[in-house]
């Protein structure tokens, strides 16, 4: 049959009607779950190429919930990107007949909860792509329970607790913080402090990479002192904590920051102490200011996540599923983290962030 299958021969594979695998395929009504998996799969099997863009014109369009937190104050660090992400995403998928709803929130916001469920209630919203790293308890249960529900969750940022969603695209967090550990301690000529900017220590995208960075360094027997300062969630205070550490520690030969928000204030309690360029300091993500520190030599290395590209593949994700009935190989999708130099700048300064998803 090769390459060429037909619907006619897919019925015949599978033991139903023609009727049945068009229905299966084109996720329409009365078929059951397991006739629909069966017929996938045989389809899939024998390279039969489901036409996404005919399907879409014959149904309503399908709305996603896009649940991220607001680019508001020191969130605009990181989620920037990933609401570039989607904004430059919705112009390539104008023939597959998929809605986006964004539904950008706050931390600590007491009407969030009441957003997701409503989200939860509405039939018309196919799909939820949602950061969950930034929710409460209640606020991962209703998401799980979206799932339970029918409809496609995909989590970006953070991994599954419930083992519920479609899948959970993220960066592979302890590797970054090998990757900083393994940097700095090539570097280090004695066996000095190093101040690690550890975030907060509920939640898993901060202090996996934290445990990343100790156990490098643990399994290698070096002897560095590793010194935490957790964010307190207080800007102010939390940057006049660093500058105190800065210039009453003379012993301090590295510091990494492993967020953006802490990443900026690192590097301002640097050059308030005098120390810019005189240790070696990493900070995490790409953005303006950064760029800055690092192009200035406050900062000799960043650490780039790419939530650009988690976003991105997100999204594939998502609209795969909708759109063409395809399931990803995996529920953890990792993207890759860079160690981002000075001489390397160039390459994320050509205005289009798609040339780093290659």
């Amino acid at each position: 049959m090769g390459e060429r299958i037909t619907i006619k021969e897919i019925a015949m594979l599978a033991g139903v009607s023609v009727g049945t695998v068009h229905s299966a395929l084109y996720d329409k009504p009365g078929v059951s779950e397991e006739t629909k998996k069966r017929v996938v799969r045989i389809a899939r099997e024998n390279h039969y190429r489901i036409n996404a863009t005919a399907a879409a014109l014959k149904r309503k369009p399908k709305k996603v919930a896009v649940v991220v937190p607001a680019m508001a104050s020191v969130n605009r660090y990181y989620f920037n990107d990933v609401w570039a992400a989607l904004n430059n995403y919705k112009s390539t998928i104008n023939d597959l007949n998929i809605l986006f709803t964004e539904i950008p929130y706050y931390i600590n916001d007491p009407l969030f909860l009441q957003e997701l469920r409503r989200i939860r209630e509405n039939k018309e919203i196919s799909g939820v792509i949602g950061f969950t790293g930034y929710m409460d308890q209640e606020g991962k249960e209703l998401l799980r329970d979206m799932s339970l529900e029918g409809k496609t969750v995909v989590l970006v940022g953070e991994t599954d607790a419930y083992a519920k969603a479609l899948c959970c695209v993220l960066p592979d967090y302890k590797m970054a913080g090998r990757m900083v550990g393994e940097l700095l301690s090539r570097q280090l000529k004695d066996a000095g402090k190093i101040l690690l900017c550890a975030g907060d220590v509920r939640i898993a995208a901060h202090y996996e990479v934290v445990d990343g960075f100790t156990e490098f360094f643990q399994e290698n027997g070096l002897k560095n002192q590793l010194m935490r300062k957790h964010y307190s969630h207080d800007a102010k205070d939390y940057s006049s904590s660093l500058q105190d550490i800065f210039s009453g520690d003379d012993g301090i030969s590295a510091c990494f920051a492993v967020t953006a928000r802490e990443s900026v204030l690192l590097g301002q309690a640097l050059e308030s102490a005098g120390k810019a360029g005189r240790i070696l300091a990493v900070g995490s993500d790409m953005f303006a200011e950064n760029v800055d520190f690092l192009e200035r030599g406050v900062f000799t290395n960043l650490l780039n996540k790419n939530p650009y590209t988690q976003m991105r593949r997100a999204l594939d994700c998502m609209v795969n599923s909708l759109a063409r009935g395809e399931q990803p190989s995996r529920k953890e999708l990792y993207v890759r983290t860079e160690i981002v130099f000075k001489s390397s700048l160039p390459m994320y300064k050509q205005g289009s962030t798609e040339r780093l998803l290659i």
